[in-house]
């Protein structure tokens, strides 16, 4: 069977792609629906690595972009663990067609997913009856192996209590012998347990002065953590600040792009001075498609604003220079 994802045309004129996405946001999305990586089911394992290789971006842009679909558009599931990803619209606008050759498709790759949470988040939009119950077949197996192994297990833990019931007897036996014995052999010992008590009181005076070096110890570690509490404090008071800054310099800024900006410059650990560096950088800029995931790429990779007669980056083209520009530059070098 040839592999191929069919995309509908109605998924440019879905509101959330039209007023939440931004042109990264949508070759992203697409990425997800069609990667080489994709499964009949909408389940498949990919790292971020593969993405970043696949789709050029850096580790920093796929981890922003991963992030913002799951908490904020509500689009996806990842596993950090299993490195397995859930498209959890997938069965509602993938999964309306049947037939023996798709159907046993979806019976193999169910058996190969390893989070069964995934599962059940695709099974809820499925509308074609026949590969919905399929997908309830298997939840249902799954469930009846889960029934199985507490049986198993609630087996072993039976044996192993009368194995330990059998042992608490002969140690009963031996215990209550060893207190004959040493009931016999007191006045022997006794000379020996002045000795102990003369090495308790030693040990407790070692005691009181590791307490107090425990003390000094619990005082610095207090100290950090109110550095830590203050260190946040001054974050919140700043995130406000970068937020009003944004929607002053861009007009009908959304506040999904605002959240993505935050968290790109709370990755790197700058405050305002630095987000007013590259705003400032992004409209000097000329031709831009797209401000904002320029100004990301500025606070990432650092932009300098450099002199107008040389490239402000290095990954700037020269072809952003119109002939004009060219001319003029030319016109004031010699006059």
């Amino acid at each position: 069977m040839a592999k191929y994802r069919a995309v509908q045309t109605i998924f440019w004129n879905d509101s959330k792609v039209i007023e939440d996405m931004t042109p990264d946001d949508k070759l992203f999305y697409l990425y997800l629906l069609t990667n080489p990586s994709t499964k009949q089911i909408g389940i498949y394992q990919i790292t971020r690595k593969q993405m970043s290789f696949e789709l050029g971006f850096s580790i920093e842009v796929i981890n922003t972009l991963m992030n913002r679909f799951e908490n904020n558009l509500n689009l996806i599931k990842y596993d950090e663990n299993t490195r397995e990803i859930c498209i959890k619209n997938w069965g509602k606008y993938n999964l309306n067609n049947g037939g023996k050759p798709v159907e046993d498709c979806i019976r193999k790759e169910l058996k190969e997913i390893k989070n069964v949470d995934f599962i059940k988040i695709i099974y809820k939009k499925i509308e074609n009856e026949k590969i919905k119950s399929i997908f309830n077949e298997f939840l249902k197996s799954k469930e009846d192996d889960d029934i199985i192994d507490n049986i198993d297990m609630n087996n072993s833990v039976n044996s192993y209590n009368n194995d330990e019931y059998m042992n608490d007897s002969v140690s009963n036996y031996d215990s209550n012998k060893h207190m004959n014995d040493k009931v016999s052999n007191y006045d022997s010992n006794k000379h020996m347990n002045d000795k102990v008590s003369d090495y308790d009181s030693n040990k407790y005076m070692n005691d009181n002065s590791y307490a107090c070096c425990t003390n000094r110890n619990t005082k610095g570690v207090q100290k950090e953590t109110e550095k830590e509490e203050e260190k946040h404090q001054q974050y919140i008071f700043n995130k406000n600040d970068a937020e009003n800054i944004l929607k002053i310099s861009f007009d009908n800024i959304s506040n999904s792009d605002v959240n993505s900006i935050l968290n790109v410059l709370n990755e790197k650990g700058r405050g305002v001075e630095y987000l007013k560096e590259k705003i400032s950088i992004v409209k000097e800029k000329r031709n831009v498609n797209n401000i904002i995931g320029y100004l990301i790429n500025a606070i990432l990779n650092d932009y300098k604003n450099v002199s107008r007669n040389s490239f402000k980056n290095f990954d700037e083209n020269f072809c952003d220079y119109t002939n004009e520009y060219i001319l003029e530059m030319n016109r004031k070098k010699y006059e």
